[in-house]
């Protein structure tokens, strides 16, 4: 049987990089300038970018020894994906497809900034992105509130949104996903569900939202150490985390992942590779990759400066930095992890067919315990997160993880 893999791809730069984002992401405008304090093109940029990117797809493939397997969905994310050229987006579709064979049912996202195309998201590059390849476009309009836009540095206006989603459309895409994010500094229940009602009547297949969160690196995270309140409390944010669910379940948007709900059978494919622990390779810069080598299973890590990965490419197409084997304990508390997140949870037979032992007493006495405290729905044998238990998963993930390394080897 054919071995089936995800592809990502990384594309780093944007047009200026959000305050809240630690993506590895690179505004153009500064670093649009060569070595000797030339200006360079945007096209000069991209060609160079594409070029490595090429090279380690065809190393990665040889390397993971998937030459002639089977790819379920590829990903262009970022940074801005929609900045590219769709005649770059076909080249690397094509090099691809020559080394793997595409899934009949294969499902291909461009990530997609409604702010970066004629100040828009043009209907004409849309169009030729889909003729290149393209299949599912995942926008990030976060909010449609011009206050909100603002607050979270966003370079399009809610008016940009709407003029996006219509050229989705006219350019023939009908599987599209749009990104939400609620829980900003003054933000009202009404207002976020009120994102979320604009957002619906757009009727996307897929919505994503997402809390803020103020993570290290990131300008919020320096304007937070000096005393800004940049979010709402905790207890704010969960009520527009419940609320919301049940505003996207009253929309027939069904929750399969905590951040991420979808219209029956149109879940996210690429992330399901994810969470599911499948093969995926991760190429570009600072691009992550998954490989099913050794007895649990590879970690790999590109280099995160797009200079760094374009030297490290062209010197020996290989621009991983680590390649991590992961213990038995780590592939474990992947496995809690990620089964938890989705949300049909996992069987406990999944657990035994992986590891080919039972459940470790320690880890079933947590669950236990998690389910008693109302945060784990227990079945017979099927795991689930509860409703409640949506709401605290950073904190059952510790739990369980925390009686794993108790449990020793």
């Amino acid at each position: 049987m054919k071995r089936q893999a995800a592809v990502y791809f990384h594309y780093p730069y944007c047009i200026k990089k959000c305050p809240y984002c630690d993506f590895n992401s690179y505004g153009l405008d500064h670093k649009r300038a060569a070595p000797n304090g030339a200006s360079r093109s945007i096209e000069d940029l991209e060609q160079e970018y594409v070029s490595a990117l090429l090279a380690d797809l065809s190393s990665q493939i040889e390397r993971a020894n998937l030459t002639s397997q089977i790819c379920t969905s590829v990903f262009f994310g970022g940074g801005t994906p929609s900045l590219m050229s769709p005649g770059s987006v076909e080249v690397i579709l094509k090099r691809l497809f020559s080394l793997m064979q595409p899934s009949p049912e294969i499902e291909i996202t461009l990530e997609a900034n409604p702010g970066t195309i004629q100040e828009t998201l043009g209907a004409d590059k849309l169009r030729d992105f889909r003729s290149a390849g393209v299949n599912r476009i995942s926008m990030g309009v976060q909010s449609f509130q011009p206050k909100k836009l603002k607050f979270l540095g966003r370079i399009h206006s809610a008016n940009d949104s709407l003029e996006a989603v219509e050229n989705i459309r006219s350019a023939g895409f009908e599987n599209f996903n749009l990104d939400l994010m609620f829980g900003a500094a003054g933000e009202t229940l009404d207002e976020w569900l009120s994102d979320l009602n604009s957002a619906c009547l757009l009727e996307p297949q897929h919505i994503s939202m997402y809390g803020l969160t103020i993570e290290p690196g990131t300008e919020f995270a320096v304007r937070s150490s000096r005393g800004a309140k940049l979010k709402v409390g905790e207890e704010r944010e969960s009520q527009m985390y419940r609320a919301g669910t049940e505003l996207l379940a009253d929309e027939n948007y069904g929750r399969y992942e905590i951040s991420n709900f979808a219209q029956p059978g149109k879940s996210c494919k690429h992330n399901l590779s994810y969470w599911t622990r499948r093969e995926y390779l991760g190429v570009g810069a600072g691009a992550h990759g998954f490989i099913q080598t050794g007895a649990w299973g590879q970690r790999l890590y590109n280099a995160p400066a797009p200079h760094d990965y374009i030297k490290r490419i062209n010197i020996s197409s290989d621009a991983v930095i680590r390649r991590e084997d992961l213990s038995k304990e780590q592939a474990q508390i992947e496995f809690f992890m990620l089964n938890l997140r989705k949300t049909e949870g996992f069987e406990a037979d999944d657990y035994s067919m992986l590891f080919g032992e039972e459940m470790p007493t320690a880890v079933q006495a947590v669950l236990d315990q998690l389910s008693n405290a109302g945060m784990i729905a227990l079945q017979d044998e099927h795991v689930q997160l509860s409703q409640e238990g949506f709401l605290f998963a950073d904190s059952v993930f510790e739990e369980i993880t925390l009686s794993l390394e108790s449990a020793g080897p």
